[in-house]
C-alpha cells in the first residue's frame, strides 16, 4: 500500500487485547473487506506474555466469538480454606495470550491491500517529520486507543493499587494436579502488609500455572514472589520443573483517567476505556463484549458508544479499594468472609455486575459492616471537600424507595437512624464551635445557657397554644432550609430563601397531608390539623402544584439553578416515601450535609474532629429526647417533632449568625 496521501477507515493504536478483539469482531461482521486501516504496534507479540481468563456461560462464550480461542475451561473454582465449588452453568474459561496474538497476524495476513501495519508506537511516529507524510487523522472514521491508561491525582477518597503477579508454568509428576477445580485465591503465603495469595490454573494433572498475586500500593518484586512461590510448591508440589515465567502488573484503580477523546470517532479501549475491573483487575470478558457492540454499531452505521459502569458498582470498588490501601492487613479476611457466607456462583456474578440491587445487599451485610460503613462516611465526607453532592440526596431518596419496593423497612429506618446519629444531629451540636473561638469555660457556659433558655421558650408555646408553635415552627424552619441551600448555591440568603423553604416544606407535606394530619392532632394542634386533612381530600398533584411552582419558579430564576433544580428533582421523587421518611431525607442528606460542609470550611477541621467536638450536645440532645418520652404522655411522632422544633429553634438563631457573619467575610 502507498502509504502517502492515504485515507484510513480505522487506525488501531496498540494491539493487545482489546483492538485485537475489536479487529476479530470487525472481521467477524465482514467490516474490514474494502476498508483501509492501520495499526501500530511496537511490540511483535511472540511470547505467550499474558493469561486471560473469565468466567460466563458456554452460550455467552460462543456468542462473543471466543470459543476458538479458548484453551482450557473448568466447571469447578476453589478458594484457599474453602471447599470446591460448582459454578455451573458458568465456566471459568482460559486463553493463552499467544493464541489471540497469533490468530490476530494470520487476520490482518489475509488484508495486505487494506492493512498497514507499522512497527512503532504512536507517540513516536507523531512527533517525527522523517516519515514523509502527515497522517491524515482528520478524516480518519474511527481511532481506536488502546495505549496504556493515564491516571489523574488521586483525591482523597480514591484509591489507586497495583495488581502485581509472578507466575511459573511448573511439570509435576503425573496425577500431581485437580483437573477440576481453578484454584482463585490460597491466602497460605505471607501477606507482608499487603493482600497476597496463590493463583492455579492446572491444565493437566501434570502441568499448571501457578502464580503470586499481590493487591498493593507497591508491585512485588521477582525476587521475593519468586521466594513465595518456591516455598508454597515445595510444601505443596515438591516435584515439578519450571517450563515458562509470566509476570505482569495491572492496575486497580478507582482514580479517573487522565485522557480526553480528541473527537466523537476517538474511541478509548481496554484499560484505556476503564474496562478493568478496579477491585478484582478482570477485564477480558468486558473488552469481548465492547468489541461485539463496536462491530454492531458500525455495522448500522451508528456512533460506537461504550456502554458505561453503574454508579454503585463504581462505588463498591472505590471503597474496597480504599479499605486494601489503607488497611492492608484486613484483604485476607474480607475476600474469606466474602466467599465463605455468600454462595460463589451469586459472587461471580456480583463481581461481574449483573446482580441486582437487592442481590447487592444481600452480599454487602455479609461484609464486615462497621469497616464498610465508616469507609463508606469517609468517602462522603472526603467527597463534601471537593465537589457539590447534590445527586446524593436523591440517591438516598431512591435507595428508599428501592428497600420499601424490596419489603426492607427495616433496613430503611436503620439508614435513617444511623444518618440522624451520624449527621443529622450533630450538624446542630455544633453551634458553640462556630461562634466561639477559642472556647473557653465563661462564654461556653454563657452560650449553653441562652441556647437552653431558646428552647425552653419553645417549649413554652407549645405548653400554651400548639397551633401557634406549629406555625412558628414551619415558619423559622422554612427560612432556615432555603436559607442554608441558598447558601450553597453561592447566594445571599434573602426573601428567596424564605420562598425556597416554602417550596420545599410544601412538597414534603402536602402529598402527604393525611400522614401530616394524623401526626399534627396527636400534638393538640387541632386547627392546623384539620386544615391538613382537607388538603388531603385533594388529587396528589393538585396538592402539589402550588409548591411545586413555587419552586419550580425560585430554582429557575435563581443564578445557581445547578445546585437548586436536582434539589426540586429529588423532592418531587421524596413524594413517593412516607412522609416521615420524605423529611428524613432531606433533612440528612441535603441540609444536614449542606450545613455540615459550611461548617466544615469556616472551622477548618477534619469531619471526625468536627463529630468528636459535637458528641457531648449530641447525647445531650438525645437524653433531652428521652427524658421528654418518659416524662410526657404524647406518641412518639410527636414528640420527635415537638423535641425537634425546640431544638432547632436556637439552632436557626445560631445558624443564621453564622452565614450573616460568614457572608461578610467574604466582601
Amino acid at each position: 500500500m502507498n502509504r502517502n496521501g492515504a485515507r484510513f477507515d480505522f487506525v488501531f493504536l496498540g494491539l493487545g487485547a482489546a483492538n485485537s478483539l475489536i479487529l476479530r469482531s470487525l472481521d467477524a461482521q465482514g467490516l474490514l473487506r474494502g476498508r483501509r486501516f492501520a495499526v501500530f504496534e511496537p511490540d511483535a507479540k511472540r511470547a505467550n506474555d499474558r493469561t486471560f481468563c473469565f468466567w460466563a456461560e458456554p452460550d455467552e462464550v460462543e456468542a462473543l466469538g471466543l470459543l476458538p480461542l479458548v484453551s482450557h475451561a473448568w466447571d469447578t473454582v476453589r478458594i484457599g480454606g474453602i471447599s470446591e465449588t460448582s459454578i455451573l452453568p458458568m465456566r471459568y474459561w482460559h486463553i493463552r495470550g499467544i493464541d489471540l496474538y497469533e490468530q490476530t497476524r494470520a487476520l490482518l495476513a489475509r488484508y495486505p491491500d487494506e492493512a498497514l501495519i507499522l512497527a512503532e508506537p504512536w507517540e513516536a511516529y507523531a512527533a517525527s517529520t522523517a516519515a514523509g507524510f502527515v497522517f491524515p487523522f482528520g478524516e480518519t472514521r474511527i481511532v481506536f486507543d488502546s495505549r496504556p491508561p493515564q491516571f489523574q491525582q488521586a483525591a482523597a477518597h480514591e484509591a489507586h493499587l497495583l495488581q502485581s503477579f509472578l507466575g511459573w508454568e511448573i511439570e509435576c509428576p503425573a496425577g500431581t494436579f485437580d483437573t477440576s477445580a481453578v484454584v482463585m485465591m490460597d491466602f497460605r503465603i505471607p501477606q507482608e502488609q499487603h493482600t497476597q495469595f496463590v493463583y492455579i490454573l492446572p491444565f493437566s494433572d501434570t502441568n499448571a500455572l501457578v502464580e503470586v498475586t499481590r493487591f498493593g500500593t507497591v508491585p512485588v518484586q521477582e525476587n521475593e514472589a519468586a521466594d513465595w512461590l518456591a516455598a508454597y510448591l515445595a510444601e505443596n508440589f515438591p516435584k515439578y520443573r519450571k517450563l515458562h515465567l509470566e509476570r505482569g502488573v495491572i492496575p486497580m484503580s478507582s482514580v479517573p483517567l487522565r485522557e480526553t477523546a480528541a473527537g466523537p470517532g476517538w474511541i478509548f479501549t481496554g484499560s484505556r476505556a476503564d474496562r478493568v475491573k478496579p477491585s478484582t483487575g478482570y477485564a477480558f470478558h468486558a473488552m469481548a463484549r465492547d468489541a461485539q457492540q463496536v462491530a454492531k454499531a458500525i455495522a448500522a452505521e451508528q456512533a460506537v458508544r461504550l456502554p458505561q459502569r453503574r454508579p454503585r458498582f463504581v462505588f463498591y470498588d472505590r471503597l474496597l479499594l480504599k479499605i486494601l490501601e489503607q488497611r492492608p492487613q484486613l484483604g485476607k479476611t474480607i475476600f474469606q468472609t466474602l466467599f465463605r457466607r455468600s454462595a460463589l456462583p451469586d459472587v461471580l456474578h456480583f463481581l461481574s455486575e449483573k446482580t441486582r440491587f437487592a442481590q447487592d445487599l444481600n452480599i454487602l451485610r455479609r461484609l464486615p459492616f462497621l469497616l464498610f460503613f465508616s469507609f463508606a462516611l469517609r468517602d462522603i465526607f472526603q467527597r463534601l471537600k471537593t465537589q457539590r453532592l447534590w445527586p446524593l440526596p436523591l440517591a438516598a431518596t431512591l435507595l428508599l424507595l428501592a428497600c420499601n419496593s424490596l419489603g426492607l423497612d427495616a433496613v430503611s429506618w436503620s439508614l435513617i437512624g444511623a444518618g440522624l446519629l451520624l449527621i443529622g444531629i450533630p450538624h446542630g451540636a455544633l453551634d458553640h464551635l462556630a461562634h466561639l473561638q477559642p472556647l473557653r469555660p465563661g462564654p461556653l457556659l454563657g452560650f449553653v445557657a441562652l441556647y437552653l433558655a431558646a428552647i425552653a421558650l419553645c417549649a413554652v408555646v407549645w405548653i400554651w397554644d400548639a397551633d401557634l408553635a406549629l406555625l412558628f415552627f414551619l415558619a423559622y424552619t422554612a427560612w432556615h432550609f432555603g436559607q442554608a441551600d441558598l447558601r450553597e448555591a453561592g447566594l445571599r440568603t434573602t426573601t428567596t430563601a424564605f420562598l425556597w423553604g416554602l417550596s420545599l416544606l410544601g412538597i414534603i407535606l402536602l402529598p402527604h397531608a393525611d400522614e401530616a394530619a394524623a401526626i399534627i392532632r396527636s400534638i393538640g394542634a387541632t386547627h392546623c390539623a384539620h386544615v391538613f386533612s382537607e388538603i388531603g381530600q385533594w388529587k396528589s398533584g393538585t396538592a402539589i402544584l402550588i409548591p411545586g411552582l413555587l419552586g419550580l419558579a425560585v430554582a429557575a430564576f435563581a443564578p445557581a439553578r445547578r445546585i437548586l433544580l436536582p434539589a426540586l428533582l429529588t423532592l418531587l421523587a421524596g413524594t413517593q416515601l412516607p412522609l416521615l421518611q420524605a423529611f428524613a431525607v432531606y433533612f440528612i442528606a441535603q441540609h444536614s450535609l449542606n450545613g455540615w460542609k459550611h461548617l466544615q470550611s469556616h472551622l477548618e477541621l477534619t469531619s471526625t474532629r468536627m463529630w468528636l467536638h459535637a458528641l457531648p450536645f449530641t447525647l445531650g440532645a438525645l437524653f433531652l429526647g428521652v427524658a421528654s418520652f418518659l416524662w410526657l404522655q404524647t406518641p412518639p411522632v410527636g414528640l420527635f417533632f415537638i423535641a425537634l422544633s425546640c431544638l432547632s429553634f436556637p439552632h436557626v438563631l445560631a445558624m443564621d449568625r453564622f452565614y450573616i457573619k460568614s457572608w461578610n467575610q467574604r466582601l
